[in-house]
């Protein structure tokens, strides 16, 4: 009875031993793969998260310029390797996925094949005409430095600044297509807060519909997710913000809001329904606002009999 007791015992252990081994597995996030050239000696692993990132694991690369860094998580994330001359490369990992990477040490992200995590493939998908197109934004700078001490420089400069907004615009556009292809990915979220240049893609006032676009997207996608959150977060601001802003825009009927008058007497804007109604708020401090009583008075004066 006692040695049955013990076999039991044995197997439960070890079946435990084994539920932890396999939970564990399905944590990691595997980042392995190949760094040709002699530039790179040193990889080291961040996660980004909501606010900032932080350094997960550092490795000195074989002699043949193979690496593996493992990870746990329990979520879908953003992750980049950086090499020790500073460049890197942007990957996304889900848990139990095993990511390949083989890139040139001369510039990982240009040169980065990249299998095993889906998301990264739409990312690098995007990336490639990316790149072909930023190359050519800093040929275009090129071109105004060199050529400025030249005497037509202002009409070089005219017709260059062009080509660079046809550019930016053609960026733009297409970044706008791999969102509206893949607006349930983390790599929208990614594409959508992108840069081009030193200039963003795209602002929540005027592209309010892609940020909502890629928030349904993710709350479906990955729901719970740090990142889904965040987004949800900052999604649902925008839009009470553009709501204040609709109430209060030219043509909308204004709030009613209520005030003390100088006898004391409180007065509501409703309480002149039907008239003409000057409304500024200002302080005697405000050198601007007293600058500004010429034009309050010709107001005055122009609207006084309709109110």
């Amino acid at each position: 009875m006692r040695r049955k007791r013990i076999q039991v015992l044995f197997i439960f252990l070890a079946g435990t031993f084994l539920l932890s081994c396999s939970t564990s597995s399905e944590r990691k996030v595997i980042f392995q793969g190949e760094i040709h050239g002699s530039e790179v000696s040193r990889l080291t692993l961040y996660e980004l998260g909501v606010k900032e990132s932080h350094a997960l694991h550092t490795q000195v690369l074989k002699k043949n310029g193979r690496f593996q860094i493992e990870t746990e998580s329990k979520e879908a994330g953003f992750y980049y390797l950086e090499t020790d001359n500073h460049d890197y490369m942007v990957l996304i990992g889900a848990p139990g996925e095993r990511i390949s990477i083989e890139a040139e040490s001369w510039s990982l992200s240009q040169s980065a094949v990249v299998s095993g995590s889906p998301e990264t493939g739409l990312l690098q998908t995007y990336r490639k005409a990316y790149y072909e197109n930023l190359n050519k934004l800093a040929d275009l700078n090129r071109i105004l430095i060199h050529r400025r001490m030249e005497e037509d420089y202002a009409e070089i400069h005219d017709s260059i600044a062009v080509a660079l907004n046809a550019l930016f615009l053609r960026q733009q556009q297409l970044a706008e297509d791999f969102i509206r292809l893949h607006p349930g990915s983390l790599a929208a979220l990614l594409v959508v807060n992108d840069k081009f240049g030193k200039q963003q893609l795209f602002n929540d006032a005027e592209h309010q519909d892609l940020f909502i676009l890629i928030d349904e997207g993710l709350q479906e996608n990955y729901p719970g997710n740090m990142h889904t959150l965040e987004h949800h977060e900052r999604v649902n601001g925008l839009i009470s913000k553009v709501s204040r802003g609709n109430a209060i825009s030219v043509g909308q009927p204004s709030p009613v809001f209520c005030l003390p008058s100088n006898d004391g007497v409180e007065k509501c804007l409703n309480d002149f329904s039907g008239k003409v109604v000057l409304i500024d708020f200002w302080a005697s401090w405000c050198m601007s606002c007293r600058k500004a009583n010429p034009v309050r008075k010709t107001l005055y004066e122009k609207y006084n009999r309709h109110g």
